[in-house]
């Protein structure tokens, strides 16, 4: 059996991390195992802002269960992450920090008991907390389970979303039976069947929703029972390319360069798969740098500085606190003019999905760069999720996208190679705040 090549040892023969990383040609990044389309990108996009949506989120992601008496010092000496005030059965977001100050990835981390967290997300984040804790002495226990595109037979556990105005309304159909009062990000175990799920209250998309998670086991039952009383509220399933879309509509960057490409973290990047970073993170778009630094941001830049606990000691405090004043960039969406969108991205009925790094400019001078750009069907719009400096950062501002993909290592920056140029208005990170419940939705939810 071979034995996979290591990021480290794929650095070696590339030359450099943004050689390894760069590529001209990029495909449309989608989840294993979901299709990547069940009713139609356009329909299921829909869904979630008018009746309610069923997605499937067992997959995509790797989960690492940590326990043991110093869980929470472990997880805390590792993260910006405010750990103070952290009840049980509360979800936050989990901000590891490079020793340089910048952003490592996130993942939400889910404390289950006193002493027994569960992390999901990205692997690379828990690979890298599995490698911290063989370089102290810790009391915990520590066990990874990898996502469906690198792991053999089932998840551990099921994660599904409902969202949408009628989610509160199905939900308590499923479970026979009111709801808990739930803070947004808080969940409480209930018996379901022959086991038990845990429901836990979000909102993504500006829609109300609830995650519900349990054994993988009493998954299928519950996705049957979900079918089956979600089809009087015209539950809609949702595929693939829709779910990933719609990150763009909530405000959340999926895919920042995470910062573990310096010398100091040789040992971390020799544990991990080359492939898993290159077909989760690869590099491309208008904007081209030799420098991985570049492509690299900051947990302020990303719009963590609220939730961050930064009166404690923690990996990367001091220097991500002295980057805090260089920190100028400031996370919106850019809303691309329609005409430019349909003659450079394609019609209305095309899907669109890019996390290319697209120049952002203001009287020809880079002024930002785009994360994650989407066509969202329901508002008729390409939008951008995008970093801008702040005195360019204010609603209304117009802006211009450089569309094309820089051919990479070997190739001056500024090169001209073809690049579009679009006409773009900044907007909130948060596209927009979605309306009340339809009267058609409030029918259905009562029916």
């Amino acid at each position: 059996m071979l034995t996979a090549k290591s990021l480290e040892t794929a650095i070696a023969e590339a030359g450099s991390a943004v050689r390894l990383l760069w590529t001209d040609a990029p495909r449309v990044w989608t989840r294993p195992v979901v299709p990547p389309e069940i009713t139609g990108w356009r329909e299921e996009q829909a869904a979630w802002r008018e009746r309610v949506a069923l997605i499937d989120l067992s997959h995509h992601m790797s989960d690492l269960f940590v326990s043991g008496k110093e869980a929470t010092h472990f997880l805390s000496q590792y993260s910006a992450t405010d750990f103070s005030e952290f009840a049980i059965g509360q979800a936050k977001s989990y901000i590891p920090v490079s020793e340089d100050g910048y952003l490592i990835g996130e993942c939400i981390v889910l404390r289950t008991a006193a002493n027994r967290y569960v992390l999901t997300g990205a692997p690379p984040i828990h690979r890298w907390l599995l490698y911290k804790s063989e370089c102290g002495y810790y009391d915990i226990d520590m066990h990874f389970v990898d996502d469906s595109r690198r792991r053999s037979g089932p998840p551990e556990l099921f994660r599904f979303r409902l969202q949408g105005p009628m989610a509160e309304a199905l939900t308590r159909k499923v479970l026979g039976t009111a709801l808990p009062e739930l803070e947004l990000l808080h969940s409480v175990s209930l018996p379901y069947a022959d086991g038990e799920v845990r429901v836990l209250r979000q909102s993504k998309m500006g829609q109300p929703g609830y995650e519900f998670v349990g054994k993988w086991a009493v998954g299928e039952r519950l996705r049957e029972d979900l079918a089956r009383l979600g089809r009087p509220m015209r539950l809609t399933e949702v595929g693939a390319l829709a779910h990933a879309a719609g990150a763009v509509e909530s405000g959340w960057m999926p895919v920042p360069v995470p910062a573990i490409y310096q010398s100091c973290l040789t040992g971390y990047r020799a544990t991990l798969p080359a492939e898993a970073i290159r077909e989760h993170k690869p590099i491309y778009g208008s904007f081209y740098s030799d420098r991985i630094e570049d492509y690299y941001v900051t947990p302020f830049e990303m719009g963590f500085g609220r939730v961050m606990a930064l009166g404690r000691d923690f990996n990367g405090r001091e220097a991500m606190l002295a980057r805090r004043a260089q920190d100028t960039r400031r996370k919106v969406t850019l809303e691309i003019d329609a005409a430019d969108a349909a003659r450079v991205l394609g019609g209305p009925d095309s899907y669109l999905l890019n996390h290319g790094r697209f120049r952002i400019e203001k009287d020809g001078a880079l002024v930002g760069l785009t994360m994650c750009t989407a066509r969202i069907d329901p508002l008729k719009a390409v939008l951008s999720l995008s970093l801008v400096e702040g005195r360019h950062a204010a609603p209304g501002t117009e802006l211009d996208l450089v569309w094309g993909f820089h051919p990479g290592p070997g190739t001056p920056a500024e090169a001209d190679f073809g690049q579009q140029v679009l006409k773009a208005r900044v907007r909130r990170s948060v596209f927009e705040a979605q309306p009340d419940m339809s009267e058609e939705a409030a029918s259905l939810a009562e029916a």
